[in-house]
């Protein structure tokens, strides 16, 4: 059985599944090996979330070393495939294309970015602007180069909070064919 059949990849979402890069992996005992030739971020992932799903795999932890939130690797999953659905239906980013991600350090920039890989598509992180005068530079910034898309005929920039994006259907994350 295919990591893809055993934690379903929405279909709107596989291309990050299918790119064929390499990946470079590391054994404990071993130190690192030759790099897995075929396989990508994503479906290297998944594979994980087959194995270890409930498992906690990130916290984020305030300033006093307090946990502040924390994913497990199905909880990562579950979200990054919610962006990957935002990014190709609400705002039609396609394979290859860019996509700024403007968050503070934490958990929603790490689902942010899963959910770019999903896609396909080229994370850009990004800080958020401390001061109005560098959050006026970027915004001007950021207007040329939507209207810039706009003017070629590509969908209008958009920007949108972790909660707002849309959950994956159970047809979604069906295997193909089942």
């Amino acid at each position: 059985m295919s990591p893809e059949s055993e934690s379903p990849i929405p279909a709107a979402c596989r291309l990050g599944a299918a790119r064929d890069h390499t990946m470079s992996t590391e054994s404990p005992s071993s130190g690192p090996q030759m790099p897995a030739v075929g396989r990508s971020f994503v479906s290297s992932f998944e594979e994980r979330v087959g194995q270890y799903g409930s498992r906690r795999l990130y916290t984020w932890l305030r300033n006093d070393c307090t946990e502040e939130a924390s994913l497990t690797f199905d909880e990562l999953r579950e979200r990054a495939v919610a962006v990957c659905i935002a990014l190709r239906r609400q705002w039609g980013v396609g394979q290859g294309d860019r996509a700024m991600l403007l968050y503070p350090p934490g958990l929603d920039l790490l689902v942010a970015f899963f959910g770019c890989n999903y896609a396909a598509v080229i994370a850009v992180p990004y800080y958020p602007p401390v001061t109005t005068a560098a959050a006026l530079i970027l915004a001007e910034g950021l207007t040329k180069v939507c209207v810039a898309r706009a003017a070629g005929g590509r969908r209008h920039c958009s920007s949108a909070a972790p909660s707002t994006f849309p959950r994956a259907t159970k047809d979604e994350t069906s295997p193909p064919g089942g």
